[in-house]
C-alpha cells in the first residue's frame, strides 16, 4: 500500500514540474517573440527612414541642380536672342510645361513612389 502512494505522489510532483515548465516555456516563447518583432519593426522602420532620408537629400540637390541649369540656360538663351528676359521667360515656359505633364501623369507617379515605399516596408 505504501508503494502506490508513493507512485502517485511522485506522479503528482512529475506533473507539476512539467506545467511549471510548460508556463516557463510559454513565457520564454512569448517574450522571445515580442523581442523578435520588436527587431523587425525597428529593422523596417529604420529601411523606410533611410531611405527616406537619402530620397530628400537627392530631392534637395536635385532642385538646387534644376534651380542652376534654369538660371544657365535663361541666361545663353537670352544671350542668343539678345533679350535677357526672353531667355527666362522660354526656361519659365519650359518648366511650366514639365509642371504640366507631371500634372497629367500624377496618378501613375503617386502609384510608383506608393509602390516604392510599400516594396521598402516588406524588403
Amino acid at each position: 500500500m505504501r508503494q502506490k502512494t508513493e507512485d502517485i505522489q511522485y506522479s503528482e510532483v512529475k506533473d507539476a514540474n512539467t506545467s511549471d515548465n510548460l508556463a516557463d516555456n510559454v513565457m520564454d516563447f512569448l517574450e522571445t517573440y515580442y523581442k523578435l518583432t520588436l527587431v523587425n519593426v525597428t529593422d523596417k522602420v529604420s529601411g523606410v527612414a533611410s531611405s527616406v532620408v537619402t530620397f530628400m537629400a537627392i530631392f534637395i540637390i536635385g532642385i538646387f541642380v534644376i534651380l542652376f541649369i534654369g538660371l544657365a540656360l535663361g541666361t545663353w538663351l537670352g544671350q542668343l536672342l539678345n533679350s535677357t528676359i526672353a531667355g527666362y521667360f522660354l526656361v519659365a515656359g519650359l518648366f511650366l510645361l514639365i509642371m504640366l505633364l507631371i500634372w497629367v501623369f500624377r496618378k501613375k507617379l503617386m502609384t510608383g513612389f506608393r509602390n516604392f515605399i510599400i516594396r521598402k516596408v516588406y524588403e
